[in-house]
C-alpha cells in the first residue's frame, strides 16, 4: 500500500487554533509577548496543523476501508460520507491513554460502536492503550 491520508477533522486548540492565520493574536508568538507563564511553566502549546482535504479509501486485494483518525469518529456525518465513497469497513487510529483509568475512555468506545451500528458498518478500533471491544 502506498496511500496516506491526511487527518480531516482535527481537535480545535489542541491539533490547531481555528482562524489563527487571520487573528494574529492567537498565534503563540504573539501570546507569550503577553504571557510570561507559557515559556516559565513550559506551557504545552497547540500544534500549528492543517487539516487534510479529502477522504481516502485503502484498498486491499479483498476489501475497501477508510482511516479515521481518533476525533473524527465523533462525526456521523464524516463517517457516513466515507462509507458512501465505498468503504466496507473503518479503522480508527487513536491515543486515549490521556483518559488514564477513568470511565471517558470507555465512554468514548461506546459511542464510537453506536455509531457505527447505527450506519451498519464495521469498525476495528487501534488504541494505544490496547484493544477495547
Amino acid at each position: 500500500m502506498s496511500r496516506s491520508y491526511h487527518k480531516i477533522k482535527l481537535v480545535p486548540f489542541s491539533e490547531h487554533v481555528p482562524y489563527q492565520d487571520y487573528l494574529p493574536f492567537l498565534s503563540r508568538e504573539f501570546l507569550e509577548s503577553y504571557l510570561s507563564i507559557i515559556k516559565t511553566q513550559q506551557v504545552e502549546w497547540w500544534s500549528d496543523f492543517y487539516p487534510g482535504d479529502s477522504i481516502v479509501l485503502i484498498e486491499t486485494d479483498s476489501a475497501k476501508y477508510a482511516v479515521l483518525i481518533c476525533f473524527e469518529s465523533a462525526f456521523p456525518e464524516y463517517v457516513r460520507e466515507s462509507l458512501l465513497k465505498g468503504a466496507e469497513f473503518l479503522v480508527n487510529i487513536t491515543n486515549d491513554t490521556w483518559f488514564g483509568r477513568s470511565q471517558d475512555r470507555f465512554n468514548i468506545c461506546e459511542s464510537r460502536y453506536s455509531g457505527r451500528l447505527k450506519t451498519g458498518s464495521g469498525l476495528r478500533d487501534v488504541q494505544t492503550a490496547g484493544y477495547q471491544p
